[in-house]
């Protein structure tokens, strides 16, 4: 396999053109995450995303009460193995979006066995509402999800190049195997062990830049609320836990007027909403200023197991 899907002298050419479109464009976002800026294409890289999808997808668990979806929040937060009395499953993914969570819900829905109280757990993130995952340097996950669902990009300039090389390296990763502490895990993923934490008032600072963002991604949470109810399932908002400085900056925004969930109201109307985003942590159970660490991930599951035994048998 080559290095990467676009070659020096095309990355070169694109460079040029992208001084004449507008950058805050669809298009002009595009052009710089696939064609001017570098991103890591090596199977090295992309193989923890492969395996990942490939868990997810491909060992999917029928039988499940509760799917958990959303972003490193949810990848890296919940440890379903944590669960003794209910059983779940974590579709989550890394700079996840909310239609990355549609499509991914809309390809396993009809795989999940109906019958008793079942649930739909979506991270509840401040970036959500503008994130749109494949016009970002990370548009990595949005091209693998196009071989285990019907994602489509909403814009297909130069998509072909990646489709190819992610459709031959998942052919790749699928020869190799999956280990069977990865499908054990059932599509939990923790923090890096070797990961620097981050500054938490600075990464704050950092997510709460969105709240200027316009919120053109609400539609993708409006198809998912209605289908998930369509099936008559519950869908139910959680806000993860973070670290205090990180929290205090939105504290501090909201004292100014400014409340970054204000664009999420509409939706949580009928759903359950478990905001556990200022729970008290001790420093074992960080990684860094928005993620748990591993241990942290296993204790805060242990108590949501508590929360919903008696939201789906109330």
């Amino acid at each position: 396999m080559s290095k990467e899907p676009i070659g020096k002298v095309e990355r070169w050419f694109w460079k040029l053109g992208y001084r004449f479109v507008d950058k805050h464009s669809d298009l002009g976002r595009a052009i710089r995450s696939r064609l001017v800026k570098r991103n890591e294409w090596s199977l090295p890289f992309l193989s923890p995303l492969l395996t990942h999808a490939c868990v997810v997808f491909d060992y999917f668990d029928p039988q499940i009460d509760c799917l958990f979806l959303g972003s490193s929040h949810t990848m890296r937060g919940f440890a379903p193995t944590a669960w003794k009395k209910l059983r779940a499953w974590n579709a989550g993914f890394s700079n996840g979006d909310l239609k990355m969570s549609y499509m991914t819900y809309l390809t396993l829905r009809n795989r999940w066995s109906r019958g008793g109280d079942q649930c739909v757990v979506l991270s509840d993130d401040v970036f959500m509402h503008s994130n749109f995952n494949e016009l970002t340097s990370f548009f990595a996950r949005s091209v693998i999800l196009t071989q285990f669902t019907d994602y489509h990009f909403d814009v297909n300039l130069r998509i072909t190049p990646f489709l190819r090389w992610v459709k031959c390296a998942l052919a790749h990763t699928r020869h190799e195997g999956i280990a069977q502490d990865k499908i054990q895990a059932c599509g939990f993923e923790p923090f890096p062990k070797d990961a620097l934490p981050l500054p938490g008032r600075e990464h704050g600072y950092d997510h709460f830049k969105t709240y200027a963002f316009a919120p053109k991604m609400l539609v993708w949470l409006a198809r998912l609320k209605a289908v998930v109810e369509a099936d008559g399932r519950r869908l139910i908002f959680l806000r993860y836990p973070v670290y205090p400085d990180y929290a205090a900056v939105f504290a501090e925004e909201a004292a100014k007027g400014k409340d970054i969930w204000a664009n999420y109201a509409p939706y949580y109307k009928g759903c359950i909403h478990l905001d556990y985003f200022n729970y008290p942590l001790d420093e074992s159970m960080i990684a860094d200023a928005d993620h748990l660490s591993e241990h942290g991930a296993y204790a805060f599951s242990q108590l949501l197991e508590t929360e919903f035994i008696k939201i789906l048998h109330a």
